[in-house]
């Protein structure tokens, strides 16, 4: 096997791990020294440390099941005994039996050691959803509207979008229910309508309203307003 084969095929462990909730065969890939360090999409996601790691993999399994890893893109320089890859992925995960799909961005470093490949830092992003095509930076914070073609049935508590124009169904949990009825009304009403019928707190709702409002544009789901 190749140096190149085997730095990949640490993602393909991560993503088996990760489905498994098996939290001692993710920190089996990082290096076992308490220098490694993890960023993730939130803005309270910054880790350094194997406890500081293991506590966010604890959290994030509380809260979802992943059901799949789907690899688009993967980039790999590799220096001698130093590697890093770049990744572009989408998580398939289940919120309280509800279908989830994170888009998202990984960068991965990575450092050869006995002769195994250890992960030393990973980073999670998400595109930003204001950002043209073509634009070096960021816009102004988009307004979204429904798109007028997607069909909504309200299954109360849940619902569920349908795109005609591909067939393709979108779950919602409820979360997701509040904010797609709001979302005309801004994302500011969501945010907030979120916090008021779920008790949770503004920086999470704020998180997981961007996100969901992400993955509505990237399906075609709601439209940039104006």
């Amino acid at each position: 096997m190749s140096e190149e084969t085997e730095i990949l095929a640490t993602f393909d462990v991560y993503a088996d791990a990760y489905c498994a909730k098996d939290i001692d065969g993710l920190m089996e890939l990082f290096d076992g020294g308490d220098d490694i360090s993890l960023i993730g999409t939130g803005a309270d996601e910054l880790c350094t440390g194997r406890a500081e790691i293991r506590s966010l993999f604890e959290r994030n399994f509380s809260e979802a099941t992943a059901e799949r890893f789907e690899w688009h893109w993967r980039h790999l320089t590799r220096r001698g005994d130093a590697a890093t890859v770049a990744a572009s992925l989408t998580i398939h995960l289940s919120v309280n039996g509800n279908p989830l799909t994170v888009p998202i961005r990984w960068t991965v470093s990575l450092h050869r050691l006995d002769e195994r490949w250890l992960w030393l830092h990973r980073h999670a992003s998400a595109a930003a959803t204001n950002q043209d095509d073509g634009a070096a930076y960021p816009g102004r914070t988009h307004s979204w509207r429904r798109d007028p073609a997607v069909r909504y049935t309200d299954l109360d508590p849940s619902s569920v979008l349908l795109d005609p124009r591909t067939q393709r169904i979108f779950d919602l949990n409820p979360a997701g229910r509040v904010v797609w009825e709001s979302i005309d009304e801004g994302i500011e009403t969501a945010v907030e309508r979120v916090i008021a019928t779920f008790a949770v707190d503004e920086e999470a709702a704020r998180r997981d309203v961007a996100l969901l409002v992400a993955q509505l544009a990237d399906a075609g789901l709601v439209v940039p307003d104006g």
